[in-house]
């Protein structure tokens, strides 16, 4: 029992060992946080992660640790308390630990991750197509999946980390914008494809993405019948009639430009962008850079045709500004205002 005793007080009396005794660390709760004063508070529990709290009370998770091999220290921080819970911290620390054990640093594995959201894939996706590499897209084409994306497939799926899309979470997405609109599901469900067709192959993996296999191979542009797209009942004479008595009272230029786009069958960018030269000798030729399939349109005008098509400018549509210039595609607004 002496022998007990005069261990007990070497151990007490110690002043070393009674230093470490006072100042162990104490289990994180969230009382034992709240309570934390000024200072870098490390947490028993998980190798590096601390606790920094500012002289203003603000406390902010930070992990800071050495990879062995290299001997780089790793500093990042997650946000603050309490904002981040103990445990959320706590596997977020975990993560950084599995890799700085294996000798790797845990931020390149971050920036992998961050690039396999869906956001920032399609960007890629998107910076890819605008450049042409491989095949040259019409701006239209390029505007149009911009536009699905940011209307139809960000809303729902944007968030989605890549590699873990389901073919159930898109054709749910499908079926909701079906409820809309079914022309628009069909056009999403067309661009989803071959957003994440382009993903799984060949240009995907150069971009660096980690898809091993297109998730919905089943998605269908035509999926959803919209009903014929051509209407194949004839307009009676007197129908013919009522949009002539319509445009009756409306100027010249606004007459001149929806009777065009009645006699021509075109487009309304192609009408309102095409320049004069485009006509001779009572024929409208579009080159192929303006006609949405891609190849040169020839367009035979009849008499009435020919003398609307008639113009001295460069433009066959121009507008005037307030300050006197002239300028293409300005009638455009207002005479899709006409048409609706």
């Amino acid at each position: 029992m002496d022998a007990h005793c005069a261990v007990i007080c070497v151990i007490l009396l110690s002043p070393r060992i009674a230093e470490v005794t006072m100042g162990k660390a104490q289990h994180f709760s969230t009382s034992v946080i709240d309570a934390q004063c000024e200072g870098k508070h490390p947490d028993p529990s998980m190798a590096g992660l601390c606790v920094i709290v500012s002289g203003t009370g603000r406390k902010v998770w930070q992990f800071c640790r050495r990879i062995a091999k290299s001997g780089l220290v790793i500093t990042l921080k997650l946000g603050a308390y309490p904002a981040h819970s103990i445990a959320a911290a706590r596997q977020w620390a975990s993560g950084l630990n599995d890799a700085i054990e294996r000798g790797e640093d845990p931020r390149i594995g971050m920036r992998l991750e961050k690039t396999k959201g869906l956001t920032v894939c399609d960007a890629l996706y998107l910076a890819t197509m605008k450049r042409g590499e491989r095949k040259a897209l019409k701006p239209r084409t390029l505007a149009d999946k911009e536009i699905i994306f940011e209307r139809d497939i960000k809303p729902r799926l944007g968030r989605k980390v890549l590699v873990e899309l389901t073919e159930d979470e898109c054709w749910d997405a499908v079926y909701d914008k079906a409820k809309m609109s079914k022309d628009r599901a069909n056009k999403m469900a067309g661009e989803l494809s071959c957003f994440l067709r382009w993903c799984a192959g060949r240009e995907g993996k150069m971009a660096g993405l980690a898809l091993q296999a297109h998730p919905a191979v089943t998605l269908n542009s035509n999926w959803f019948a919209t009903g014929p797209k051509a209407n194949k009942r004839f307009l009676s004479s007197e129908e013919l009639g009522w949009p002539l008595q319509a445009l009756a009272p409306e100027a010249h230029y606004y007459r001149r430009g929806i009777l065009l786009l009645l006699l021509t069958a075109a487009r309304r960018n192609e009408l309102f962008g095409a320049p004069a030269a485009e006509v001779s000798n009572g024929v409208w030729t579009r080159p192929p850079r303006r006609s949405k399939n891609g190849e040169e349109n020839i367009v035979m005008l009849g008499p009435w045709g020919r003398q609307l098509m008639q113009t001295n400018h460069e433009w066959l549509f121009l507008r005037v500004s307030s300050m006197g210039r002239s300028f293409v595609g300005g009638s455009r607004c207002a005479i899709v205002s006409l048409i609706g």
